[in-house]
C-alpha cells in the first residue's frame, strides 16, 4: 500500500473514532434485539480460501495479504558458506551515501622541506580513504571500497542482510568471498583476522561518582552472562590517548533503479573461501611515487629503504609527511624502496586505538614498532650497517 493510501486511511480511522453516531431508541424490556438473530460466518476451508485465492488473481494475492511470519537472524559462522536470499526480499529502492574516513589526528607536515610536494600529493590522492556505502529498503547493505588506502584491494566489498547477523568480505569483482562473524570487524580493520573472541554487548550501569587518588572519578559497572567488569572512569587533560577516526558523508541520494544482483548475500558466481584474504599489496604508493619523493641524482637510489619491523599486535600503517604509504602485518616486516634522506615517519593503526609519534630518521634505516608498554610510545630505529 503506498505511503497516501496509508495517509487516508489513518485520517479515516481518525473520523470514525471522532464522530458521534446517531444513537437508536432506546429498546422496551419485551422487544427483541435486532441482532439476536445474526449467526457468526462459517470458518472458510483451505480448499474455499484456494479457491476464492484464485478467482482474485491467485495465490500470491491471498499470501501478500497476510502478515509475513517475522525472521529470527541467523548468527553467520566462519566456517560455513551462506544459502542465497529469495529473490522475493529484493525490492528496488535504495540510499546511497559518498563518505570518507579521515584520521583526524595526523602529524603536523612539511617537517622535511627537501620532500616533494607533488609526489605527495600523488600519494594523497591515490591513498584517501573513500567508499560508497548503499542501503536497501530490503535490509541488504553494500559497503565498497573506492581506495587503495584500506587494507582490502580497491573495488572489494562488505555485504550484510537482515536475516545474518555478521558481514561477508567480497572480492574484486565478486569471484570469491570469505564470511566475517558478528563482532569481528573491530579485530579486521585492527589485525586484518577474524579468529578472535566475538564482541559480547555489556549492560552498562553508572555507579555515581567518587574520588581515587585524588582525582573525580566515574563509577561504571559493565556485565555480561561472562561476568561484570567494575571500571573507574577519570580524564587526565593532556592524556587522552589514542587517536581518531572521523566517518564523513560527502553525498547521499535516493535510488530507485538499482539492480538486486550487486547486493546478492552471498554473489550467485562467488566461491567460499575460508580463512583466505583477498590480495592487496602492502605497499600503498607505487614506486615511481616513492622514488620520486626527494630529488636526487643517486642511481642507486631504489635499492635503499625504509625496513619496518612491526612487533606489535595490530595491523600498522607506515606515513611519510602524514601520508600512508603501507601497512604492515602483525609480527611482520616491509621494506619501503625510498632515495636516501631525511623522512618524518608514523606509526598508527586503522581506528587510531594505538598512535605512535612522528619521528625524523635517516634512510636506509630499520624502524622497529615494539609493543608500547616497554617502547614509551616511541618506536626504535636503527641505521642499516650500523
Amino acid at each position: 500500500m503506498t505511503r497516501p493510501a496509508w495517509s487516508w486511511l489513518c485520517l479515516g480511522s481518525m473520523a470514525l473514532f471522532a464522530c458521534e453516531p446517531e444513537q437508536p431508541a432506546p429498546l422496551q424490556n419485551n422487544e427483541r434485539s435486532p441482532n439476536a438473530g445474526i449467526q457468526p460466518a462459517p470458518l472458510a476451508s483451505p480448499k474455499a480460501l484456494n479457491a476464492e485465492a484464485g478467482s482474485a488473481g491467485g495465490p500470491g494475492r491471498l499470501r501478500d495479504a497476510l502478515p509475513a511470519a517475522p525472521t529470527v537472524p541467523r548468527a553467520i559462522r566462519e566456517d560455513e558458506p551462506i544459502a542465497a536470499a529469495s529473490a522475493e526480499a529484493l525490492l528496488p529502492e535504495s540510499l546511497e551515501l559518498r563518505a570518507r574516513f579521515q584520521w583526524a589526528d595526523l602529524p603536523a607536515t612539511g617537517q622535511v622541506r627537501e620532500l616533494q610536494d607533488a609526489s605527495l600529493e600523488r600519494i594523497q590522492r591515490r591513498t584517501v580513504l573513500s567508499m560508497g556505502l548503499t542501503l536497501r529498503h530490503a535490509g541488504q547493505m553494500l559497503l565498497r571500497f573506492d581506495s587503495a588506502g584500506f587494507m582490502f584491494p580497491d573495488q572489494s566489498e562488505i555485504r550484510a542482510r537482515q536475516d545474518l547477523l555478521g558481514h561477508i568480505l567480497v572480492w574484486p569483482k565478486g569471484s570469491a568471498y570469505r564470511t566475517l562473524p558478528l563482532g569481528s570487524l573491530r579485530a579486521v580493520f585492527l589485525e586484518r583476522r577474524v579468529d578472535v573472541t566475538p564482541l559480547m554487548p555489556p549492560e552498562l550501569r553508572k555507579m555515581g561518582q567518587s574520588r581515587l587518588l585524588e582525582h573525580e572519578v566515574e563509577e561504571v559497572e559493565l556485565g555480561t552472562s561472562q561476568g561484570k567488569l567494575a571500571l573507574s572512569l577519570a580524564a587526565f587533560p593532556g592524556f587522552e590517548g589514542g587517536g581518531q577516526l572521523a566517518f564523513l558523508v560527502e553525498k547521499l541520494k535516493r535510488q530507485s533503479d538499482v539492480g538486486a544482483a550487486p547486493f546478492q548475500v552471498p554473489p550467485s558466481e562467488a566461491r567460499f573461501l575460508l580463512g583466505d584474504w583477498p590480495p592487496q599489496d602492502p605497499l600503498l604508493a607505487d614506486a615511481e611515487a616513492l622514488a620520486s619523493l626527494r630529488a636526487t641524482n643517486n642511481t642507486h637510489a631504489k635499492d635503499n629503504g625504509l625496513t619496518v619491523f612491526n612487533n606489535t599486535d595490530l595491523l600498522r600503517y607506515v606515513l611519510i609527511d602524514a601520508t600512508p604509504v603501507a601497512w604492515v602485518l602483525p609480527g611482520a616486516s616491509l621494506r619501503i624502496r625510498l632515495p636516501e634522506g631525511r623522512y618524518p615517519i608514523a606509526l598508527r593503526d586503522f581506528l587510531g586505538q594505538s598512535v605512535l609519534p612522528a619521528r625524523i630518521v635517516s634512510v636506509p634505516t630499520r624502524l622497529v614498532a615494539i609493543p608500547e608498554a616497554n617502547a614509551g610510545a616511541d618506536p626504535e630505529s636503527k641505521r642499516s650497517g650500523d
